[in-house]
């Protein structure tokens, strides 16, 4: 046949398929085009099976040109990773045009990644995330890196977090395996923290202490030594807490609020002994009680007692002219008392004896020879004595009589003179006559005492005539 070309050329897989000429007239023929037919590779994966398609047809063999579909099919739990044709990536579902070479075809199929429900990762009071970037996730692949955290609730708090058993600092990157990762956390109570800085008492200095450190916080169940101090011129009487007394210091556990503090304080006592003046002797009282030592409000009755052979001529208090006995209100400090005192005059008698005479004593008269003797003190100077006197009356009806000196009227003491007590005995008066008189019904014993320098005698009745 003229003008027939027929050429066959092996280009690799490739092989060239010759068509004839259509001639109408002699030397008019029309070529018609050589195309080439491609020979598919064959691709071995142990992990799935890799065929080439047109349609449902499996082909081995393509014109160049023409579009084949590849068509993976991994095995069960394996997954296609890429899909690659001479050297370029193609997506699902990997269609490409045959060229005129067998493509060089590159598929990768690995293992499966498992999915990982993050949702089912909890732990008791408290919230557990997972985020990849900075977004939440509540799912991710084996393999993939995310970003765990735990959150105590409210009234909690974290202590510790172990993944998988390790221990780990949140938040925490963790690389997701073939499983759920397993999440412990030690999740305690919140301990409170309390504020002991705002516990105060009225005139005190309260401390806190943890061994030897002054603390002015600590937590719930923590155990912390009180102490309360008074400020200067202040004392400490009792201190409660919680409603309960306590001793200073007082070991205490916090609870979950701040203690109540209760103290009673008081202005420190005052030593009423530092006030002194010279030549006397000065009392505080309180009722019919001489008191030492006395606080800041007591009511006080300052008194002031001359010692012997001493007249007190003033006495100022705080500044102010005063008349003793002075009742007073104690203040914050000790009073200021000053005293003017006056040395007295004092003229020592010496007597022979002291005597009483009239008609109301044992001897019944006023003359010589009639006076009862009594006897000078062994223990007090200038005091005479006699015991189981009977002081009666004359038969004139007087019961008047005087004390007098050796026997003689240089030195007599009556009614208008002397001053005394008088146990058993109504009274003691002036009769008028200077005399000291018994009243009626008084008659019986006494013992008698009289001191011829201060002029003062006493009567105790002992018993009946």
């Amino acid at each position: 046949m003229k003008n027939v070309k027929f050429i066959v050329a092996m280009l690799g897989l490739a092989t060239l398929t010759p068509t004839f000429n259509s001639c109408k007239k002699e030397n008019h023929c029309v070529e018609t085009a050589i195309v080439k037919t491609v020979m598919l590779p064959s691709i071995e994966e142990a992990n799935g099976d890799v065929m080439f398609k047109m349609g449902d047809k499996v082909v081995t063999k393509v014109k160049a040109g023409e579009k084949v579909t590849l068509n993976v099919m991994p095995k069960e739990g394996f997954r296609v990773e890429s899909v690659k044709v001479n050297g370029k990536e193609v997506e699902l579902p990997y269609e490409f045009v045959v060229g005129q070479e067998a493509p060089k075809v590159e598929v990768v199929i690995k293992k499966k990644l498992a999915t990982i429900d993050l949702s089912k990762v909890m732990v008791e009071n408290a919230t557990v995330t997972f985020k990849m970037g900075d977004k939440l996730v509540t799912e991710a692949k084996e393999g993939e890196k995310v970003m765990l955290n735990v959150v105590a609730k409210e009234g909690f708090e974290v202590k510790s977090v172990k993944v998988d058993g390790k221990a780990v600092e949140l938040p925490a990157e963790i690389t997701l395996g073939t499983k759920v990762p397993m999440v412990e956390a030690v999740v305690e109570k919140m301990l409170a923290t309390i504020d002991l800085s705002k516990l105060m008492i009225e005139n005190t200095t309260v401390t806190f202490k943890k061994g030897d450190k002054v603390v002015t916080e600590a937590k719930e169940g923590e155990k912390v030594t009180l102490n309360v101090v008074a400020k200067e011129g202040f004392e400490v009487l009792s201190v409660k807490v919680d409603g309960k007394a306590v001793t200073l210091p007082a070991e205490i556990t916090l609870g979950k609020v701040a203690p109540v503090l209760e103290a009673d304080v008081k202005p420190a006592m005052l030593d009423l002994r530092g006030v002194t003046q010279p030549n006397v002797t000065i009392n505080f009282k309180n009722g019919d009680f001489v008191v030492e030592l006395a606080r800041p409000g007591t009511s006080l009755v300052l008194e002031v007692l001359p010692n012997e052979g001493y007249t007190v001529e003033s006495v100022t208090f705080d500044g102010k002219a005063v008349t003793v006995p002075y009742t007073f209100t104690l203040g914050a400090k000790l009073p200021v008392v000053e005293v003017v005192t006056k040395e007295k005059v004092v003229v020592k008698h010496t007597y022979g004896v002291v005597s009483l005479i009239g008609d109301a004593q044992p001897n019944h008269g006023w003359g010589k020879d009639k006076d009862y003797d009594l006897t000078k003190s062994k223990t007090e100077d200038y005091t005479w004595e006699a015991k189981g006197v009977r002081m009666t009356h004359h038969p004139n009806g007087s019961r008047s009589f005087k004390f007098r000196a050796d026997h003689a009227w240089k030195a007599e003491w009556g009614g208008f003179t002397v001053t005394g007590t008088c146990e058993g005995v109504a009274h003691i008066k002036a009769d008028g006559f200077g005399n000291a008189k018994v009243a009626e019904g008084s008659e019986g014993t006494y013992d008698i005492t009289f001191n011829t320098q201060t002029l003062k005698y006493t009567f105790k009745k002992v018993g009946d005539l």
